[in-house]
């Protein structure tokens, strides 16, 4: 299956038992393309070797421009990234999983070989950092991004991988506030209900992978400001028929407590 773009480079298996995900269960594979007009990192599109009689994938290309590049705004350099065969049938064989590069090259690489490419990642964090980099395209992280280095980041990371189904994925979106906090008279609201990091119960809830509080997983928790005020609308009484008129400082406290990509 191919997804349009989440402005990343990634993709996610489909197992026949989402709950125990296996090599052996794995089924099919969702490729998720990235972004030519990304939120950040490198333009990028994917270029995809498909066999015509199985249509099964048999490789894909990312091609990219490099932002940094002097002549990028008059005359952008476009050029192969990597090869998802090359680069992650090499991690297989050098991690001694399998020989996948010595089969035939109408091998597919299909839900089986892409969770043995996530065992890998949940292992060794030298090729998680390669696939963490691959995200934005071989662009420098964005400032907002910080570094996901440990075990509990990589495991919310494979899980991500893993989960075709976001309710197997562990790690449920969180909008930084509690919509039930807002008072009837909307004019103020609670400084209080936007910030629970001191209340230890709340953030085992927002962080129950305990990601260490100078990392970041490249995650962004709800950017859609739009389905946060319908949310808010269908929790406020006596406004469910009425346009839910959001103050200007909730609306600024708000984007200020949700995490961008």
């Amino acid at each position: 299956m191919f997804y349009g773009h989440t402005h990343r480079s990634e993709w996610e298996i489909v197992y026949d038992d989402p709950q125990h995900p296996t090599a052996e269960n794995a089924v099919g594979i969702i490729y998720i393309g990235p972004a030519v007009t990304p939120e950040s990192g490198n333009p990028a599109f994917r270029v995809y070797d498909v066999d015509p009689e199985t249509y099964q994938v048999l490789d894909f290309h990312e091609i990219i421009a490099n932002l940094s590049s002097p002549t990028f705004q008059i005359h952008p350099e476009w050029f192969e990234y990597y090869s998802a065969r090359a680069t992650y049938g090499k991690m297989l064989e050098e991690n001694g999983v399998e020989r996948f590069l010595d089969q035939p090259s109408s091998s597919p690489l299909d839900g089986s070989f892409w969770h043995k490419v996530t065992e890998i990642l949940e292992d060794s964090y030298p090729e998680f950092e390669k696939f963490f980099h691959r995200l934005t395209r071989g662009a420098e992280q964005p400032s907002d991004w910080k570094p996901c280095y440990s075990g509990e980041c990589r495991k919310k990371w494979v899980h991500n991988l893993r989960s075709s189904q976001s309710e197997y994925n562990e790690y449920p979106n969180q909008v930084g506030l509690h919509i039930d906090t807002i008072d009837n008279d909307n004019s103020s609201f609670p400084s209080s209900s936007l910030n629970h990091s001191s209340d230890p119960s709340h953030r085992s809830k927002r962080n129950p992978f305990n990601l260490l509080p100078d990392e970041e997983d490249g995650e962004h928790v709800c950017g859609d400001l739009a389905s946060l005020y319908r949310h808010a609308k269908n929790h406020l009484p006596g406004l469910k028929t009425k346009k839910l008129l959001v103050p200007d400082k909730l609306k600024q406290e708000i984007r200020s407590n949700l995490r961008q990509p």
